[in-house]
């Protein structure tokens, strides 16, 4: 159980992060309840969770990926157990991953509404994800698994059995949005950085591309970017270091390869968060949306756009090398295990609901044969690992 793993992780609720964009008003609540065991949605359990609306509410939601990001929040209740929650929302993805209502729609929901010190499960914010693009359902719940137990900053992630207004919408991912009370969670004395989404490379002529998430000015970032950008092979590491938490830098990339993540900052310069910690004046990275994991493979290079940082690392003889350590220790923990019984733990608890979805684009034959590779991913991986450090 990843539960048990998850090292210097404690939960801190937060102070509030306050967009000016929830326009929508608060229905009424059956019970309202701000005292729930924090961290209770995350883990192996499969949560029972309902979600109702009015019709009027269900046809403002987005229809396409281009849509959603600007659409409004509606409103509508949340329900789990005997606990109802006035909340807003509105649907999420890219252009993979987006499905509009009709099919099976991933949810972005806040559970302040207008009163920003309301919290759920210790959090403001909370992400219902499809899966559609993992038919397994375990690889984005494992790949965070593995950031929590080496002590790497990611989100949390567990499982609810969704329906909507009654209806069954099926297994979806339960995912601790990267906003202020995570970070708050994460470095309780450090939570008022800039947090900025990693809408491009992490370079200097992309950083108007990069979206702000939590106020700040962008002066840390362009000036960490020219001088890690004009940083010569010989003095990288050291200079990625005095801008970037350079340790936990390396050991994100090490996990990206570890658990074959396609769509990541390593491979394609995607899916990534930074953050400003003012106390120790760096950048952490943070990775996001890995439900694509454990699905490739990856070497040292691929064919996507791969992130700048990493191959000026990979350029560099002093941070290949420690980048190559890093990935060693993954390797000799891989061999442990830990990864296996959590695998195990997972795909136990969601088997019956992955091959039931009513909604998963794959059906129960997609679900059986994505989970039997994954499987022979996660199991012949170490070895993979190995022969990889050996080239």
């Amino acid at each position: 159980m990843w539960a048990f793993l998850m090292v210097g992780c404690a939960a801190n609720g937060g102070g509030a992060l306050a967009p000016e964009h929830l326009e929508a008003d608060r229905p009424p609540t059956d019970r309202e309840n701000d005292e729930e065991e924090v961290g209770l949605l995350f883990g192996d359990e499969v949560h029972d969770v309902r979600l109702t609306f009015e019709p009027e509410a269900i046809a403002r939601l987005a229809t396409t990926a281009d849509e959603a990001k600007d659409a409004p929040y509606v409103a509508a209740l949340f329900h789990m157990g005997e606990v109802t929650y006035p909340v807003t929302l509105r649907l999420k993805g890219g252009n993979g991953s987006f499905r509009p209502f009709s099919g099976k729609p991933s949810f972005r929901i806040d559970f302040a509404g207008r009163e920003a010190d309301r919290r759920f499960d210790g959090s403001r914010w909370l992400i219902l994800n499809n899966l559609v693009q993992d038919p397994s359902m375990l690889g984005e719940h494992l790949a965070y698994g593995v950031y929590g137990a080496l002590d790497l900053p990611a989100s949390r992630h567990g499982y609810a059995r969704l329906s909507v207004n009654g209806e069954p919408f099926g297994l979806y991912g339960v995912v601790e949005p990267v906003e202020h009370d995570m970070i708050a969670r994460l470095w309780p004395a450090d939570a008022d950085g800039l947090l900025v989404e990693g809408g491009a490379d992490a370079v200097l002529d992309s950083v108007e591309d990069f979206e702000v998430v939590q106020q700040g000015g962008l002066a840390p970032l362009v000036n960490a970017l020219a001088a890690v950008g004009a940083a010569s092979p010989e003095a990288y590491l050291d200079t990625l270091d005095a801008w970037f938490d350079a340790d936990r830098l390396l050991d994100v990339w090490a996990v990206e390869i570890a658990t074959g993540n396609p769509d990541g900052y390593v491979a394609r310069h995607n899916n990534y968060f930074l953050y400003w910690k003012e106390s120790d004046e760096s950048w952490v990275m943070l990775p996001w949306g890995t439900d694509t994991a454990f699905s490739e493979p990856l070497g040292w290079r691929t064919p996507d756009d791969q992130g700048q940082l990493y191959l000026d690392c990979l350029a560099a003889p002093a941070c290949e090398a420690a980048l190559r350590e890093r990935l060693a220790a993954i390797a000799t923990w891989w061999g442990t295990d830990v990864l296996q019984a959590a695998h195990g733990a997972a795909a136990e608890a969601t088997q019956a609901d992955c091959l039931a979805d009513p909604r998963s684009e794959a059906g129960p034959a997609g679900c059986a044969a994505s989970r039997a590779a994954l499987t022979d991913f996660v199991q012949g991986r170490r070895a993979a690992l190995l022969a990889l450090l050996g080239d």
